[in-house]
């Protein structure tokens, strides 16, 4: 729960600080940086991604895990304030275009649950597969924090262990299958 709390409260600061919201997209400096002659928006990816890129993947993802469509619209913005330029040049805009990926696909959400020994060969599955816009998330139901973590990322809320034991529920645009407990069970939900 803390940590998710923490990813939201750092995005809200990226947003409140950084967002042009008459252009669309994230400045590379704050809104209470020192004067500068022009306040850029760094484009493309180089060695490392833009800060729009990882910028728009972030909040398709705080989307994916909170429901908030607020953070969707930015992701969204931030695609589309670039999209002329990785249009025509879609080589120097990998990671955005990644981003375009999650935000024109139904990614895959994986809730694998039970205490961090036990659904480590479940979670060893899921991770063991490619799955480039599917949400892995480890979830203990009797955790101390487990009431506040199915607060803050719905998702976790009705995933519990199934007959005591740790399951792996592989859900798409909030719909679930249901859930499985055995890892030769999850790689069969997994295969393309």
């Amino acid at each position: 729960g803390r940590w998710m709390m923490a990813a939201k409260d750092l995005a809200g600061k990226m947003q409140s600080n950084f967002w042009d919201k008459e252009g669309g997209g994230f400045f590379f400096t704050a809104d209470d940086h020192e004067a500068l002659i022009v306040r850029t928006k760094h484009p493309g990816d180089n060695a490392l991604p833009s800060g729009n890129s990882v910028a728009a993947r972030v909040c398709l993802q705080l989307f994916q895990l909170t429901g908030d469509a607020s953070w969707r619209e930015l992701g969204e913005g931030t695609l589309k304030a670039f999209s002329a330029h990785y249009a025509r040049q879609p080589r120097g805009w990998a990671e955005m275009l990644a981003a375009l990926d999650l935000a024109t696909s139904e990614p895959m959400e994986i809730v694998v649950t039970g205490t961090k020994e036990a659904r480590g060969p479940l979670l060893a599955e899921a991770r063991r597969h490619f799955l480039p816009n599917a949400l892995i998330l480890p979830f203990d139901p009797a955790g101390t924090s487990a009431q506040g973590m199915a607060k803050a990322v719905p998702l976790f809320e009705g995933k519990t262990l199934v007959e005591g034991r740790p399951a792996a529920y592989v859900c798409r645009g909030g719909a679930c299958q249901r859930p499985v407990t055995d890892p030769a069970e999850l790689e069969k939900l997994l295969k393309p």
